[in-house]
């Protein structure tokens, strides 16, 4: 049995908490965290529920946008939540993979979900469809909804 985590950064980041067995996922628990104060502790949480692998989805600057101004000013949220999800999996020794945007949609697929490119909001659909990502590709697990 595996226990997989999967995040989406940001100033609200979602996340999911699978269970694989036998090639079987079933959701744990799913969420949002947002930043503040507490947001450290509330990761290590989640972590703390019997996690064995982590997906977390990552951020690349675009050059195209940079050059257009478009992270001007910006606290780089993302990246550091990365950064603090990386470090509390290493300091607990929870292996931990970085999985770019662009997996979504196939995620989305897998976890028999609907994916629509550029909708707000949906911090912890796109967690689960990281997870599952993680699960079908890595785990061997069936997608969402096949046996």
């Amino acid at each position: 049995m595996e226990i997989v985590a999967g995040f989406d950064p940001g100033k609200s980041t979602g996340f999911a908490i699978l269970q694989v067995l036998d090639k079987k996922i079933t959701p744990i628990l799913i969420g949002v965290i947002r930043e503040g104060p507490n947001a450290l502790r509330q990761f290590q949480e989640v972590l703390y529920l019997g996690v064995t692998c982590v997906a977390i989805e990552d951020f690349l600057v675009r050059p195209g946008q940079a050059r257009k101004g478009a992270f001007d000013w910006d606290s780089m949220v993302a990246p550091r939540v990365i950064e603090r999800l990386k470090t509390l999996c290493e300091l607990q020794q929870i292996p931990y993979s970085l999985q770019q945007p662009a997996i979504k949609p196939v995620g989305y697929g897998f976890a028999n979900q609907k994916y629509q490119a550029g909708k707000k909001g949906t911090h912890s659909e796109d967690a689960i469809a990281h997870a599952v990502y993680y699960a079908v590709k890595k785990l061997g697990a069936h997608p969402v909804g096949n046996s």
